[in-house]
């Protein structure tokens, strides 16, 4: 994260923060009162559909899904769209992780978009889909309760994330190296083979648990700043994702073995980590705006040539 101009030495207790974002949150609830258009706390984030002909259509519509674990999470309803941010209790800031409140449907194009309001930091954020069991508190890169596949991105670096989920093959393939490797050794140096399966066992049994964990790849796509768009686009029919941005399509999303990536039959949801913090002389949110209720636009096609052009919608 790039480092602010104002010094540290001047940066207030966490105290005075947590009572600076506690009086800022409950002046925006004040302004609230006053105009409909104010950020609001504990909204339902229902997201109106731009017209009954986008309902009628099948387009994909669903609102923003709040969590009593969120901190400092507001939205605004904005004729465009809703909009979100987090108020940062601290310099160091954090993020809420938000899902929408519809799973992707399981056939058909979903498209919706994200558009970057204000982002006043190089915080790293995220915006793609994730099971309904995410963690509100954490982004989605650090997520360990629910699996995600989404798009990151600073003021610097972008990288798409795919979820790589724990195999016991791994410890299989593992072991059967060890022991490859430990019979070999036994007859020279007269171990004792059953207590050294033991110890190896042991050791690779630590290995390649839990809930797995989330891998990036470095991509030149646009970055995360003012005014970008980006774009998800989710097709239920193969069960493939794709990013878009500013109207441009940037790709389908791989998996670790550079397949297309598959997620037909996992019931996902729309999802994005928001970051905030409080400088104690200014908050720093990145405000998004979610837009849904979109038709998909026509996704380019991959030659065998392996070059990409616009063919039909799909």
């Amino acid at each position: 994260m790039a480092p602010l101009s104002s010094s540290s030495r001047n940066r207030p207790q966490k105290s005075a923060l947590v009572a600076l974002a506690v009086a800022g949150t409950a002046a925006w609830r004040c302004l609230s009162v006053v105009s409909d258009t104010s950020f609001v706390a504990g909204s339902s984030g229902r997201v109106i559909a731009r017209d009954a002909a986008s309902v009628a259509r099948g387009a994909f519509t669903f609102g923003l899904k709040t969590d009593d674990k969120h901190q400092g999470f507001l939205t605004k309803q904005e004729d465009s769209g809703l909009r979100c941010t987090t108020v940062g209790t601290s310099y160091q800031g954090h993020w809420n992780t938000v899902l929408g409140d519809k799973a992707l449907p399981a056939s058909g194009r979903s498209y919706w978009e994200v558009k970057f309001v204000k982002k006043p930091t190089d915080a790293w954020e995220y915006i793609g889909v994730a099971e309904a069991n995410a963690d509100p508190t954490q982004p989605l890169i650090r997520n360990r309760e629910g699996a995600g596949w989404f798009l990151g991105s600073n003021w610097e670096d972008s990288f798409v994330y795919t979820h790589m989920a724990m195999q016991k093959k791994w410890q299989d393939d593992k072991m059967a190296q060890g022991m490859a490797f430990i019979n070999d050794q036994i007859a020279n140096q007269q171990l004792d083979p059953k207590e050294t399966e033991r110890q190896l066992r042991e050791q690779v049994e630590s290995h390649y648990t839990g809930p797995g964990t989330h891998v990036g790849q470095y991509m030149e796509y646009p970055r995360f700043e003012k005014g970008r768009v980006v774009g998800i686009d989710y097709d239920g029919d193969d069960g493939s994702l794709a990013f878009w941005a500013d109207g441009k399509f940037l790709g389908i999303v791989r998996d670790l073995e550079g397949k297309p990536l598959n997620l037909k039959g996992r019931k996902v949801m729309p999802a994005l980590s928001v970051f905030g913090r409080n400088t104690g002389n200014s908050e720093q949110g990145t405000i998004m705006e979610v837009r849904t209720g979109l038709d998909a636009p026509a996704r380019p096609e991959l030659t065998e040539g392996g070059s990409w052009y616009h063919g039909g919608s799909r």
